[in-house]
């Protein structure tokens, strides 16, 4: 993962460097509903270089297999932070993982298709694309997250 999405952990004290060379912009088709404040609109996202025309793509793929916009609420891509189970960087990091839905899909909890949860059509489209889905975690399971990369 490192040899091609290169290494944030040597910009700890410059991550403004990190966040310049190694991520992009790219606007949404179609805006979707910010997870922590449903009156706000996301309407473009942030992730590594290399992929973020990938994450779009699958997010409008998403809606255009029929998901509901009020299910495809988006938690967000790059976040520089420690994964919440283990003393490492978590891969949104990188900018190479997303959140969506992560009010209905809490971290430890199994997935069901409930109506309520992570939509199943979500689930298909994004492992369909190469997506790795964490509601398959072997250890915790965490149904809201998304990575482009298994690990460091």
């Amino acid at each position: 993962m490192i040899s091609v999405f290169g290494d944030p952990r040597p910009f700890v004290n410059t991550k403004a460097v990190w966040e310049e060379s190694a991520l992009e912009m790219m606007p949404l088709a179609v805006p979707l509903i910010y997870a922590y404040d449903a009156s706000q609109s996301v309407r473009r996202v942030r992730a590594h270089r290399l992929m973020v025309e990938h994450l779009v793509a699958t997010l409008q793929a998403c809606l255009a297999a029929g998901v509901p916009l009020q299910r495809m609420k988006y938690g967000g891509c790059y976040q520089w932070r420690p994964k919440r189970t283990a003393a490492q960087l978590s891969l949104h990091t990188w900018g190479i993982a997303v959140d969506l839905e992560p009010a209905e899909n809490l971290l430890g909890e199994p997935w069901a298709d409930d109506g309520r949860r992570l939509h199943p059509a979500i689930i298909d489209t994004f492992k369909k694309r190469g997506w790795f889905w964490g509601g398959e975690f072997e250890k915790t399971l965490d149904p809201q997250h998304f990575q482009w990369a298994t690990g460091v």
